[in-house]
């Protein structure tokens, strides 16, 4: 029931983001005669400086909204969440950075998905809020393939006074306290792993965490 709660969350959060900017990207197309128009008759009078930072005002609204939709992987699930977590992350003020080479993520199915990276990211989140005022955090995704493995690790900042032990099964033991959805997120995220005869490894050092998942890529055709 928690696992189908998380999925079902995550996919509204993601049908959402879409859907907005999918509305920004209208409104922009929509005003592009708009914006020619403009452009000629700044052109045509020589107003050289407005026209060039008339020029830049709209390239960079554009190149946001192609960075923010951009394909990380190629995994539509996987760059949904991403970038789900990214405007979390930019509306709170948290630097979020992806580094994907090794993007072929085809053979991960949905619900894998969003049991690693919405876990994941959810938790790294939270440790970045939880920083005291003043410091400010950092969230980093790297995804690359070494042979027949496909490699993803999470980094974040985390406060110094966070106690991070590790739980009977060996994943970090839960923060929270007592309640119906806690504890469960890590879990599902091992039990992810396990079905692709991953491996999960954490670490904790001062004011960091790290999370690494390995993840045995499926022969093409399986």
């Amino acid at each position: 029931a928690a696992a189908a709660r998380r999925s079902l969350e995550e996919q509204e959060k993601i049908i959402a983001l879409q859907n907005r900017y999918l509305e920004e990207l209208a409104a922009l197309a929509h005003d592009h005669k708009n914006h020619l128009l403009a452009i000629r008759g700044l052109l045509r009078e020589g107003e050289n400086p407005p026209l060039e930072e008339y020029l830049r005002r709209i390239s960079g609204t554009l190149a946001e909204r192609r960075q923010e939709a951009r394909r990380y992987t190629s995994n539509g699930a996987v760059n949904g969440i991403l970038a789900a977590k990214g405007e979390e992350c930019r509306l709170r003020g948290i630097p979020f950075m992806v580094q994907a080479e090794g993007g072929t993520l085809d053979f991960l199915d949905y619900g894998d998905a969003c049991a690693i990276f919405g876990n994941a990211l959810d938790n790294a989140l939270e440790a970045c809020e939880a920083l005291p005022p003043g410091e400010k955090g950092f969230i980093r995704v790297a995804v690359s393939r070494q042979r027949e493995l496909l490699s993803i690790l999470f980094e974040n900042s985390r406060a110094l006074s966070q106690e991070i032990t590790p739980g009977k099964d060996g994943l970090p033991a839960t923060t929270k306290g007592e309640g119906p959805y806690h504890g469960y997120g890590l879990g599902n995220l091992k039990r992810a792993v396990e079905h692709y005869q991953g491996a999960l490894l954490w670490e904790a050092p001062p004011g960091l965490f790290r999370l690494k998942i390995l993840l045995s890529i499926p022969p093409v055709g399986e």
